[in-house]
C-alpha cells in the first residue's frame, strides 16, 4: 500500500485530495521492506512539493508491524529521521567512466583526529601540494569515509590558497578547528573551494576531455580539508581518517579547468539584518570583468558544474546569466539550499558565456530569529553568497564579484535613523544601534536600496585586482517565480 500524504505540523500526514503516486512494484523479506513508485516532477497538486534541481529534504519514519488500518498510519516512535539530497541534479555524475591506465590517486585525509565531544566541528588540515616537472590533472575525486563514521563525516570542502602560505612546511598534514582562533592567519586567506562533498554523495568526474591542473604557474600551492563533524550525541571517542581520494593523470588533457568565485564579496559591507522572512542580497560579474578576460578566449568558454555557498541563514541560490540586458534561463539555482549538503553540481548540459554576458548571484536569507545583523564574512556565523563556476577553457579570471559602496551604505543607515536616534559613527554601528528592524516599513526601505544601489566592482585576475564603480543594475529586482510550472510536462521520477 502506498498513498500521497502531506503534512503542515506534526501529526498524522493528511490524505492528498489528489493521489499522484503510482506503485511500481513491492516486496517483502525477513530483512527489508522494499517499495518502488514513481511520481511526476510536477504534479499540479497544491498539496505536492515540485521535484525539480533543488535540494530536497526527504522526512522518513518507520515502525514494526502493518498499520492498523488502511487509513491509518501508526506513531513510528523514535524511528525517524531525515536527509538532504538532490535528485536531479547528481544524475549527470552517476556515471562511472573507465580511469586511464596512467591515472594514480592520492588521499587527502585527516590525521587522526580526537573529534571534541560537542555536537559540531569544522575541522581543518592543511596539505602541501608537491612540486611536479610538468602539469597533472585532477579527473575525478571522491570521499573516503572511515567505516562506522558515515554518520559522523557530514561534508567535506578542499580549500586552494593561491599566495605564499608561510611555514607551510609546518602546518602539512596537521590540523586545527577551523575559524578559531588558532588557525594561523595565513590560512585564513584559503576559502575558495575546489573540492566539494556532503554526506550520501559519490564520486565526481571532470568530463573527458578536461582536467583540473596542478603543477602550473597558476595552481594552489596548499590546500585546506574542511571536514564538518555532525556530533549529536556529544561523544569523545571517536578518532577519525576520513578525507577525499584524488584521481591525477601525469599530462594535460584537452583543456585546463579552473573555477571563477562570483558572487557578493566577503567583507562587513555584506549587511543581512533581523527579522526578514526574506531578505536579498546579489552580487554582480558584470560584462567588463567577463569581456576582458575572454579576449583569450573569443569562442567563450562553457561551464560544466557549479558549487553554490552560504552559511547558515541562507535558504536560496540563483545565479542568473545575462546577455545583451536579456536574461536567459537560470545557469544553476537551488530554491532550498542547505548549507550542510554542499555538493559539486554537473550541468545538465554545457553553459557558453560569452563576451559581453553577465552573471548575478543571488542569496535569499531568513533572519526571522535574529536579533543582530548578520555580517559577511569567513566564519559560519557570518554570511556569503557566492558560486563557483566550473569551467573551461582556463582564462585569467579567477573572482568576479560586487558589494554596497560604503557610502551608499552610510546614507542608507542616516536616512533610516529617526532624529531621536540619530548620533555619529559609521553605518555598521547606525545600522546596529539606531536603526528599529522590528518595523516593517524600515525593512521594506532597506531592501528597496540595498538591491538598487551601486555597486564596487572587483575584477580578481591571476595577476591583479581591478576596481570599478558602475551604475545600479536595470535586473536587481530578485528572480522568486517558480523554475517549473504546470504548463510544463512533468516527466517520471522513480523512488
Amino acid at each position: 500500500m502506498c498513498t500521497d500524504r502531506f503534512a503542515t505540523r506534526f501529526g498524522q500526514p493528511a490524505i492528498d485530495n489528489k493521489q499522484d503516486v503510482e506503485v511500481v512494484s513491492g516486496s517483502e523479506n525477513g530483512t527489508f521492506t522494499t517499495l518502488v513508485f514513481k511520481r511526476k516532477l510536477v504534479s499540479c497538486d497544491p498539496e505536492d512539493r515540485t521535484i525539480d534541481e533543488s535540494t530536497i529534504r526527504v522526512i522518513y519514519s518507520y515502525r514494526d508491524g502493518d498499520p492498523d488500518t488502511p487509513t491509518g498510519v501508526s506513531y513510528h516512535g523514535n524511528q525517524r529521521g531525515t536527509k538532504s539530497i538532490q535528485l536531479l541534479s547528481s544524475q549527470a555524475s552517476q556515471n562511472n567512466p573507465i580511469m586511464p591506465s596512467d591515472a594514480v590517486t592520492h588521499d587527502l585525509l585527516n590525521n587522526k583526529v580526537k573529534v571534541p565531544g560537542k555536537d559540531t566541528t569544522y575541522w581543518c588540515q592543511g596539505f602541501k601540494v608537491p612540486k611536479a616537472s610538468k602539469v597533472h590533472h585532477m579527473i575525478k575525486y571522491e570521499p573516503v569515509i572511515q567505516p562506522g563514521h558515515e554518520a559522523l563525516v557530514h561534508h567535506i570542502l578542499v580549500y586552494a590558497c593561491y599566495h605564499d602560505v608561510q611555514d607551510a612546511d609546518l602546518y602539512h598534514n596537521r590540523g586545527v578547528e577551523c575559524y578559531s582562533g588558532n588557525m594561523p592567519p595565513t590560512l585564513r586567506q584559503c576559502f575558495k573551494p575546489i573540492i566539494a562533498w556532503a554526506i550520501g554523495g559519490g564520486a565526481f568526474y571532470y568530463p573527458e576531455h578536461v582536467g583540473y591542473p596542478f603543477g602550473d604557474k597558476d595552481s594552489p600551492t596548499f590546500l585546506i580539508m574542511e571536514t564538518h563533524y555532525d556530533n549529536p550525541q556529544e561523544r569523545s571517542d571517536y578518532v577519525d581518517s576520513s578525507g577525499i581520494r584524488v584521481t591525477v593523470i601525469p599530462r594535460r588533457r584537452q583543456f585546463d579547468a579552473d573555477v571563477i568565485e562570483a558572487g557578493v564579496s566577503v567583507n562587513h559591507n555584506h549587511v543581512i539584518p533581523p527579522h526578514y522572512p526574506e531578505f536579498y542580497s546579489w552580487g554582480h560579474c558584470n560584462s567588463q570583468c567577463l569581456s576582458k578576460a575572454l579576449v583569450s578566449q573569443p569562442s567563450g568558454i562553457k561551464v560544466f558544474g557549479t558549487m553554490l555557498h552560504g552559511h547558515l541563514k541562507t535558504t536560496g541560490v540563483r545565479v542568473r546569466h545575462f546577455r545583451n540586458e536579456k536574461e536567459l534561463p537560470l545557469l544553476t539555482y537551488d530554491d532550498q539550499y542547505d548549507f550542510n549538503y554542499q555538493e559539486a553540481r554537473h550541468m545538465k548540459s554545457e553553459r557558453v558565456i560569452k563576451s559581453g554576458d553577465s552573471i548575478l548571484v543571488q542569496c535569499r536569507y531568513k533572519t526571522t530569529d535574529e536579533t543582530d545583523i548578520t555580517y559577511g564574512g569567513l566564519t559560519t556565523k557570518e554570511e556569503m553568497c557566492l558560486a563557483y563556476l566550473l569551467y573551461y577553457p582556463k582564462i585569467s579570471l579567477k573572482g568576479c564579484k560586487s558589494q554596497n559602496r560604503q557610502q551608499e551604505l552610510g546614507q542608507i543607515a542616516n536616512a533610516l535613523t529617526t532624529p531621536a536616534n540619530s548620533g555619529s559613527g559609521n553605518f555598521h554601528s547606525l545600522l546596529a544601534q539606531k536603526v528599529d528592524w522590528t518595523d516593517q516599513s524600515t525593512r521594506e526601505t532597506f531592501q528597496e536600496r540595498v538591491l538598487s544601489g551601486r555597486r564596487r566592482h572587483q575584477c580578481e585576475y591571476h595577476d591583479k585586482t581591478e576596481y570599478l564603480t558602475l551604475p545600479a543594475l536595470k535586473n536587481a529586482k530578485p528572480s522568486t517565480g517558480p523554475v517549473t510550472t504546470c504548463s510544463v510536462s512533468g516527466g517520471s521520477l522513480i523512488g
